[in-house]
């Protein structure tokens, strides 16, 4: 009969890769999840060495993925940018993925507009109307100039 030998907890990068194997996460994300383990600093730091050495962390690659991601869900540079930031996602990095994004940023903001103009098809005064989809498109992440633009093409 065998016996009931205590199963040894896995290592910080050994449980990295767990994580890691599910979906992509920034940095931040795993470090966040290794210290809630339980894992010593030194630990960490090396498994996310290891993890960014064997590319299973990326945090330039995840930054596009991610702005280009909210970016077809109807989201505007200025909400990519804070959703990257608290990522704790590199300045650099950031920018390079808004570039990227903003060749597609005016589409999507057409496509916000045209959603709320749907939902406030039955909205009878303007000025709420035109208020309602200002605010919309500015909790949506667009810069005031795309809005203005957007606004200026539309017959209320």
């Amino acid at each position: 009969m065998a016996e009931n030998s205590p199963k040894t907890p896995p290592t910080a990068l050994e449980y990295a890769m767990k994580i890691l194997s599910k979906r992509v996460y920034a940095e931040s994300e795993i470090q966040s999840k290794l210290q809630k383990k339980g894992y010593s600093a030194a630990e960490i730091k090396t498994a996310v060495e290891d993890c960014r050495r064997y590319a299973f962390l990326n945090d330039k690659r995840y930054a596009e993925d991610y702005a280009n991601l909210l970016n077809q869900r109807g989201c505007g540079s200025l909400l990519i940018r804070r959703k990257l930031q608290m990522l704790h996602i590199a300045e650099e990095y950031i920018d390079n993925a808004l570039a990227q994004a903003a060749e597609n940023e005016m589409t999507a903001a057409k496509n916000s507009l045209d959603f709320k103009l749907r939902m406030l098809k039955n909205e009878k005064d303007k000025f709420k109307k035109k208020q309602k989809i200002y605010a919309f498109l500015v909790s949506r992440g667009y810069s005031f100039d795309i809005i203005r633009e957007l606004l200026e093409g539309i017959e209320f």
